[in-house]
């Protein structure tokens, strides 16, 4: 089986902007998704999941949120798949 788990995160200039405020470095919209991936690695065994076979999809504008996490380190290993849907 599979278990599917959405994630919201911050969309707008609230979500995107990078701020060059030492407090709130980077891209806050990305670290939403990498919180949640956190979150599921470290507990989708209790939903029956494996966190070793973790895949992560978006369409429109979650593919660029998924291409955002391919290209920074802050998601490495907290997902073993993408798929991209214009």
């Amino acid at each position: 089986g599979i278990a599917v788990v959405i994630v919201s995160h911050r969309i707008g200039p609230l979500g995107f902007l990078c701020w060059k405020d030492e407090n709130i470095p980077g891209n806050a919209g990305v670290k939403d998704v990498v919180l949640a991936l956190r979150w599921v690695r470290d507990n989708i065994v209790a939903f029956r999941g494996n966190p070793y076979k973790v895949v992560i999809a978006g369409q429109g504008f979650g593919a660029a949120m998924v291409e955002a996490l391919m290209l920074s380190p802050m998601g490495d290993s907290l997902y073993h798949g993408a798929i991209l849907q214009s």
